[in-house]
């Protein structure tokens, strides 16, 4: 089954997505990027006050869901850029290795406070789970990327959308457009059997 996945490596709720399709045999998820903070530099941005508060207190309340047992998720200062992340990520989907590229993505910005940015780290990433950095260069593609935040956005205008993640389920293109639990997940995905 294939599952069309709006989201951001920044979005907390988008990182339980992930998780929660990931503990579900036979899904394939399509990557559509969203960027949440696209004016972000390269070298990251300190998050406010207010926003500091809002986003530990979002990842105490995840912590006590269940697809997050076992996974650290370290208190947030900066929001980095994920366009590089989100490149990478189309490059690792080309090779069918996505998800595993982008739970290593998540878990380096969320338990690991790293820079998502950095190409260094994005390339010892793709190693960890197996994949070459250089062919995964070679993949880039900024036309196929635009196309994918065209989708993206398109789906946002067009259904009225809010908030990420957002899952569209084919080919009845249903949209999920809320992070769900594994339970009402695999509920949903019922009916498609």
């Amino acid at each position: 089954m294939k599952v069309s996945l709006i989201f951001d490596f920044l979005c907390p709720f988008c990182y339980k997505q992930h998780l929660v399709l990931n503990s579900i045999d036979g899904v394939e998820i399509e990557p559509l990027p969203r960027f949440l903070k696209a004016e972000v530099p390269v070298a990251g941005l300190e998050m406010d006050p207010e926003t500091k508060i809002k986003m530990n207190k979002t990842l105490d309340d995840l912590k006590k869901e269940e697809v997050f047992q076992g996974v650290h998720l370290a208190p947030r200062s900066h929001f980095y850029n994920s366009y590089r992340a989100h490149q990478m990520a189309q490059s690792a989907y080309k090779l069918g290795a996505y998800l595993p590229f982008a739970l290593k993505v998540y878990e380096a910005y969320f338990s690991g406070q790293k820079n998502i940015a950095d190409q260094d780290l994005l390339d010892d990433l793709a190693r960890s789970v197996g994949l070459d950095p250089d062919q995964m260069h070679d993949l880039f593609d900024v036309d196929l990327l635009r196309e994918k935040l065209w989708t993206s956005f398109s789906l946002f205008t067009d259904k009225g959308l809010k908030t990420i993640p957002v899952m569209v389920i084919h080919p009845e293109e249903r949209i999920i457009d809320h992070s769900t639990s594994l339970a009402e997940m695999k509920e949903i995905l019922k009916e498609y059997e």
